[in-house]
């Protein structure tokens, strides 16, 4: 049987709630038998009062690590967007209001004593600080949790694959611009002798560039197919796929090692199935690239061979979108390299 998984927005409301009538009754109950019933709407404000505030104090503290770690990712989102996935807006605004009532009716309350709320108050705070604690679900700690699994996709990839293919890509790259740089398409060459790895914040991924629907790349002949035993498969294949990129200003004709993060594909299948996953995916994505960039910079042995390039949008060419297609986005790569090569007399 499928277990139901409650949101964890609701179940931080239920537990502010739950909190908030707990110590609203302890209070009350306290005061009345300390103070006799004529003080009970006296207690009851003052009380309310420097419980909502605390409550507001500490849900505060969760909602800015769930800022920060927006900037952190670069997320295409203003203040707002991270406010409202953060908070349940129609139970904040009815938590706000009482706040603001419990305000105006004690606004004076700090010129009274109220020894009992105080001390009863600080012995229960550990209380209230373990209960906030405990709730690991907003976004920001959910992501970091959630990083820990993914790395391991990230680890699987660079092991996998790329400590596979990349020490024979630049070997395999000449041969195909001897091999194929005849007949319709006389010299042919690769300016830049990488893998471009393409890794899409949104988990856009298509299996072929046509369905990008962009006149300024074409699939060419693959690489030489690189065989190798490995894990009790015989002759275990890998295929690395060679584009044409065009500029458009020059007419000039590129050609690169292009393919998306395959994992990537992966986990865009896992979302369309997990509800709670499909709510992180810019966080999955994000954690899958960083992992993946600090591992390829430090291998010193491969990392001139291989380029992510982490982007926002689709890849396709839009009028309404602000993000470059995946044509572009080669191009403005390739040139950056041989900008770089140029400025080194390579």
């Amino acid at each position: 049987m499928k277990k139901i998984i409650q949101h964890p927005l609701k179940r931080e409301r239920n537990i502010i709630m739950f909190t908030i009538i707990f110590f609203i009754i302890a209070f009350f109950i306290v005061s009345v038998i300390r103070k006799g019933s004529g003080t009970i709407l006296t207690t009851f404000s003052s009380s309310l009062f420097m419980i909502l505030n605390v409550l507001s104090i500490s849900r505060l503290l969760h909602f800015i690590p769930d800022i920060l770690y927006s900037i952190q990712i670069k997320e295409d989102c203003t203040v707002l967007d991270v406010f409202t996935r953060s908070f349940d807006i129609k139970y904040f605004i009815v938590f706000l209001t009482f706040l603001v009532f419990a305000a105006f009716d004690k606004f004076n309350f700090i010129k009274n004593t109220y020894i009992e709320e105080v001390l009863i108050f600080s012995f229960s705070f550990e209380f209230l600080n373990k209960i906030f604690k405990g709730l690991d679900e907003y976004p920001a700690k959910k992501a970091m949790d959630i990083e820990e699994g993914i790395s391991s996709l990230a680890t699987g990839f660079y092991y996998g694959y790329l400590k596979i293919v990349l020490p024979s890509l630049s070997e395999n790259i000449e041969l195909y611009e001897t091999k194929e740089s005849d007949g319709d398409e006389p010299g042919i060459n690769f300016p830049v002798k990488k893998l471009f790895v393409l890794i899409p914040s949104q988990a856009q991924v298509y299996d072929k560039v046509e369905s990008l629907n962009l006149k300024n790349i074409q699939i060419a002949k693959n690489l030489m197919e690189y065989r190798i035993t490995r894990g009790m498969v015989k002759d275990r294949c890998y295929s690395n796929s060679v584009y044409k990129v065009k500029d458009e200003r020059s007419s000039k004709l590129y050609y690169c090692v292009c393919e998306y993060a395959t994992p990537i594909k992966t986990l865009e299948e896992q979302c369309r199935e997990d509800a709670e996953m499909k709510k992180y995916k810019r966080e999955m994505i994000y954690a899958f690239y960083n992992t993946l960039k600090m591992m390829v910079e430090a291998d010193f042995e491969l990392k001139d061979y291989v380029e992510l390039i982490y982007f926002k949008g689709d890849g396709k060419l839009s009028n309404s979108s602000d993000y470059p297609s995946i044509d572009e986005l080669l191009l403005t790569r390739i040139k950056i390299n041989l900008h770089q090569e140029k400025e080194k007399g390579i």
